[in-house]
């Protein structure tokens, strides 16, 4: 839907650019729109964000509760949430984005989703022979 509508506001060959829709939205001379587009942008990069620390986090944690790490790592608290791996996830989010630029960081997490389904598909093939 998004694209059809972007594709009605402007020829495909204007949005080369690195913010496409934000382009579209500020050739229609909205203020309003500009605000909803730049909120958008912003609830979608948290929502994102925490769901990656949360699934980092849960990740660790069964690792941790198969004594793969260290058995403080697959401790939950008392509302049955491990708080210690999210406080570990969240850190290392903060420090690689203090210290580390962000193209390093969306380079590296492109090339460990390749690497990660590298790896299930050859699991695959290996659970079929």
């Amino acid at each position: 839907m998004v694209a059809l509508v972007l594709l009605g506001l402007k020829p495909y060959y204007e949005y080369s650019t690195s913010c496409p829709l934000t382009l579209a939205i500020s050739s229609l001379k909205s203020e309003y729109l500009d605000a909803i587009i730049s909120i958008g942008g912003v609830t979608a990069t948290a929502g994102v964000t925490l769901t990656g620390i949360l699934g980092t986090a849960r990740v660790l944690f069964a690792i941790g509760r198969d004594n793969e790490l260290p058995k403080r790592i697959g401790y939950l608290d008392k509302f049955s949430t491990p708080d210690i791996v999210i406080i570990i996830s969240s850190a290392l989010g903060i420090i690689f984005l203090i210290f580390v630029s962000f193209g390093t960081i969306v380079e590296a997490s492109n090339s460990s989703v390749l690497v990660s389904y590298i790896i299930i598909n050859f699991s695959a093939i290996v659970l079929l022979l």
